[in-house]
């Protein structure tokens, strides 16, 4: 019988597409997956003198599912550059402070952001291997009362079982709630409950006559978009009117962690150069306060050449 508590995940950057790879994994806490591999039948369409279809043959193989766990500050930087597709450090003093923007050149002819190996223990036997795994959706949740959760959504690839390996897990210093401040258009904001930021690079898993069941391509289908949405309390109208007036403006979103060394505290800094709301509806729920649930899209700035820039501070010396 297996148990989730005993199950363990591990995810690395791969050096090519089409090769595992194992060498430098990093071990995260799990809160959930999902990952499936789906094989759907390839049913003949040719009859024969009967009602019944004949035997199916084996379909495209396609593996999709996400991972889900507690913002590190770290692990947070891993999941920044598997969806990004590119991460630039400087060390400052004995921290290092590390600056995500959307890439604007794909990892090679085959992926589009880096293509990942993961592996995913679920207590029985032997350890699930998926790679060419690229992250299609990545979200960060940041709700009152709790701990800032991540969810990578991703999509490959290719599968083997493997010897399960022994996960080895960071000391923890994951970003809360209370460590959180908003900036609207460059005035503090403390209406918000809760925020999600998600981040969807339209990738598409595609197959082609090379002789195998498993995609040759993960590439884009779409364009990149970022939203932004959560729930604020109706207690003026300023982002109403900005919203009847499709204004765009600034949002900042910083999270002051856990000291790190002598002196430096982790940080993780969201900034939106240019953000509108598409959707504020205000309306009475009940007798206590209103609270509006809003959608924002994250517009590219030609200002600051990108939709989003992240900033995150930690000890992490290379991604």
């Amino acid at each position: 019988m297996g148990y989730g508590m005993r199950g363990h995940a591990k995810i690395c950057f791969q050096q090519s597409f089409g090769t595992a790879y194992t060498a430098s994994y990093y071990s995260i806490p799990l809160i959930s997956e999902s990952f499936v591999e789906a094989i759907p039948p390839l049913v003949p369409e040719g009859m024969r003198s009967r009602y019944e279809a004949g035997d199916p043959f084996e379909g495209p193989h396609e593996i999709t599912g996400d991972l889900v766990f507690e913002a590190h500050p770290i692990l947070a930087g891993v999941a920044l550059k598997a969806w990004m597709g590119q991460a630039s450090g400087t060390a400052v003093a004995s921290h290092y402070s590390w600056t995500f923007k959307p890439c604007t050149s794909e990892f090679d002819v085959h992926a589009a952001v880096p293509p990942m190996t993961v592996e995913i223990f679920r207590d029985v036997t032997s350890a699930h291997q998926y790679y060419d795994m690229l992250c299609d959706q990545l979200s960060f949740e940041i709700a009152h009362g709790a701990i800032q959760k991540i969810t990578m959504g991703m999509i490959g690839g290719k599968f083997s079982q493997v010897v399960k390996g022994t996960p080895s897990y960071l000391s923890g210093s994951e970003f809360t709630w209370d460590q959180t401040s908003v900036t609207l258009a460059t005035t503090a904001e403390d209406a918000i409950s809760n925020m999600t930021l998600t981040m969807m690079n339209a990738l598409e898993a595609k197959g082609t006559l090379n002789g195998t069941k498993t995609p040759a391509r993960i590439k884009r289908s779409g364009f990149r978009s970022i939203e932004l949405s959560g729930n604020i309390l109706f207690e003026n109208e300023t982002e109403f009117d900005l919203y009847r007036n499709k204004t765009n403006q600034a949002v900042v979103v910083d999270v002051q962690g856990g000291a790190i060394s002598s002196g430096y505290d982790a940080e993780i800094k969201f900034d939106m150069p240019k953000v509108k709301y598409r959707e504020f509806p205000v309306n009475i729920g009940g007798p206590g306060m209103v609270e509006v649930g809003f959608t924002a899209d994250c517009l590219y700035d030609s200002t600051s050449a990108t939709a989003i820039e992240i900033t995150l501070v930690n000890t992490q010396t290379a991604y």
